[in-house]
């Protein structure tokens, strides 16, 4: 028998007073609220190291260390705290967690039979309602001035004297607070006060809807903590007209959770993330997996096809790589022109063939270098379902371009302007339109500058190693704030028919530009706009319907409103009709420097043919996503 078993069982002799010395041990050890202290530690966060337990439980590191040496002895003789000799870490023993239930139910109890009121802190302690906590809370949580936090408590107070609650909890007072500030027409600081979270039948609802639970246990605790983000974006961090915008449907905001947290799109080189010597499956893997929380949206890394044995781990690195919901899409950037290309597409399309759905894209540029000799493979890949993206400059798969030439950058562009919203509110007139957007851009990038400041900071505390190192040092160069216009297409179609002078919508993006340029120069930061790709243009176009009437709105709920240009690979083929696609199109990139989304659509029945004569078409002259037609696959 060990010395644990020993001590557990052996009570000892008897004192004068009859209890066992073992039992008389016990209630010495806990005498004392620094020992509780210490149980209380090891409890709630398990077996913890020297240091640790003694900075967790409050005992200064150096003004405290021999009476924090001298307690944890204290614990130690009747065995209710136990060191591990392997791993060096103490924790609590099942006799402790006895002795600490029993200090809280005789506390629980000699409180109740005071007749005084107690609360259940969300510390998992019991203690008496003390009104200064609430005023401290007031003045420390919401920076309320002293006098008002005085008579704000003192009516907290006064309701529960009035409701005679004996049993009250740190949620109901928060409660009891938040509708005092609401009554006194304090609404700011209430929004300081609220406690974050979701209504309790929604938790019981994620945790027995049947596709929650097959999701399994990351994707309920993944969506449960999005919405507490959620929350905190639209009461405490947008500015409130912004954030009516997007309640109402005049903005779009994607990935909400991510908002103060990560940029949306971020560009790096896979040498300034991996350096080791040589580049290996298991770096790729950490890499990947690591690099994708440090974006909302696309992480872009090029590198891949430069570096000599990237390409031969690649396939075995996508397949490997945890890509779970909430996590950036991965694209991976590879000039055609590249010494392993070849390679590189080949692990590409082995990749896409042992996988049920890709969570990696790929980017080719095709500056310098004829794509009829790789267009075989890509058509390949693409009616193997791979994604493919042709450029003629760096940029990601959403049609974000990378216009500051650093090998790092970030962008913010998750914010997008319902365009057909400002044109239903226009009634037709075209001036107004544009009056309505320049007016519209100001919150709106004054929130994402203010977005811009929260991430950098938040960045340099830690939270994103990666963008700390390779971004946020040389932030005004390489972090860039976007516009994004959804919709242009619905809205010129309804002020200026079916058939709108294409001069009328590089109209409507030379006043956006300017506008973002007369901004710019006040901030000293670049800001851009685009019609990129993003994920709310159903969201816009249901709530426009609700609000204007369905057959007064362009767009299906299903496709939403579209982003960038459409063109369809069919149309590629017609003679005649190519030259004005592509002459519109470049028109409108060159006037959005933020970038530009056009996807080439395809059937699932379309012939492999087809699709390698419409990428050799286009290629070189637009950028553009090569994509099934919604619903063809």
């Amino acid at each position: 028998m060990d010395r644990w078993d020993e001590d557990l069982f052996d009570e000892g002799s008897d004192d004068e007073s009859g209890m066992p010395t073992r039992v008389k041990k016990i209630f010495s050890a806990i005498d004392s609220p620094q020992r509780l202290r210490i149980l209380r530690t090891l409890n709630s966060k398990g077996p913890l190291s020297y240091s640790d337990l003694k900075k967790f439980a409050g005992f200064h590191p150096k003004s405290e260390s021999g009476k924090f040496a001298y307690h944890l002895r204290s614990l130690d003789n009747p065995v209710l705290v136990l060191l591990d000799k392997n791993t060096k870490q103490y924790d609590i023993t099942s006799l402790g967690k006895t002795a600490i239930n029993l200090v809280k139910q005789i506390e629980e109890k000699s409180i109740r039979e005071s007749g005084r009121m107690y609360v259940r802190t969300s510390h998992q302690a019991i203690e008496d309602f003390n009104s200064d906590k609430i005023l401290q809370s007031l003045v420390r949580e919401g920076h309320m001035p002293l006098d008002l936090a005085h008579r704000i408590t003192e009516e907290t107070k006064n309701r529960i004297n009035r409701y005679r609650t004996s049993h009250l909890t740190g949620p109901l007072i928060r409660e009891l607070v938040n509708a005092v500030l609401l009554e006194g027409g304090h609404e700011d600081y209430r929004s300081k006060m609220a406690r974050l979270g979701i209504p309790v039948h929604d938790l019981q609802q994620m945790l027995t809807d049947v596709d929650s639970v097959m999701a399994g246990l990351e994707h309920i605790m993944l969506a449960a903590g999005q919405r507490v983000f959620v929350e905190y974006l639209l009461t405490n961090i947008l500015p409130q007209d912004v954030a009516d915008m997007y309640l109402a449907g005049g903005v779009h905001i994607s990935n909400l959770a991510l908002w103060p947290l990560a940029p949306d799109t971020v560009f790096l080189n896979l040498n300034d993330i991996i350096r080791e010597s040589s580049v290996d499956t298991p770096s790729l893997v950490k890499t990947f997996n690591h690099i994708l929380w440090e974006a909302s949206s696309e992480v872009v890394i090029d590198g891949m096809a430069d570096t000599d044995s990237a390409p031969q781990h690649m396939r075995d690195a996508l397949i490997m790589m945890h890509a779970p919901q909430g996590a950036a899409h991965l694209s991976l950037y590879t000039p055609l022109k590249s010494k392993y290309i070849h390679d590189t597409l080949e692990s590409y399309k082995a990749y896409v063939s042992s996988v049920d759905g890709c969570a990696a894209g790929l980017i080719v540029d095709v500056r310098g270098v004829d794509i009829a000799k790789y267009s075989d493979t890509l058509s390949d890949i693409i009616k193997s379902g791979g994604s493919i993206t042709v450029t003629k400059q760096k940029m990601g798969r959403s049609g974000i371009t990378e216009q500051s030439g650093a090998r790092a950058s970030a962008k913010m562009h998750s914010l997008a302007i319902n365009l057909p919203r400002l044109a239903y509110e226009s009634e037709g007139d075209e001036a107004f339109f544009r009056a309505k957007l320049t007016t519209r851009m100001e919150p709106i990038i004054s929130a994402l500058e203010t977005r811009r400041k929260d991430i950098a900071n938040i960045t340099r505390g830690g939270l994103n190693p990666t963008l700390a190192d390779n971004v946020i040092k040389q932030e005004k160069k390489s972090v860039n704030v976007i516009v994004n216009l959804v919709g242009m297409h619905e809205a010129m179609t309804h002020i200026l028919g079916d058939s709108y002078p294409h001069n009328i919508q590089l109209k409507v993006l030379k006043t956006a530009n300017s506008k973002a340029a007369k901004i710019s120069s006040k901030t000293g930061f670049p800001i851009f706009i685009s019609m990129i790709h993003g994920d709310g243009a159903a969201r816009l176009v249901e709530l426009d319907a609700k609000r204007y009437g369905k057959d007064k709105v362009y767009g299906t709920p299903n496709s939403g409103y579209q982003h960038g240009i459409s063109i369809d690979i069919r149309k590629t083929l017609i003679p005649g009709q190519l030259g004005d696609i592509i002459s519109n199109t470049e028109k409108t990139a060159t006037m959005l420097g933020g970038g530009m989304y056009t996807e080439l659509l395809y059937d699932i029945d379309t012939p492999l043919s087809d699709i390698k004569h419409g990428l050799e078409l286009l290629s070189g002259r637009v950028n553009f996503t090569v994509k099934p037609r919604h619903g063809s696959s």
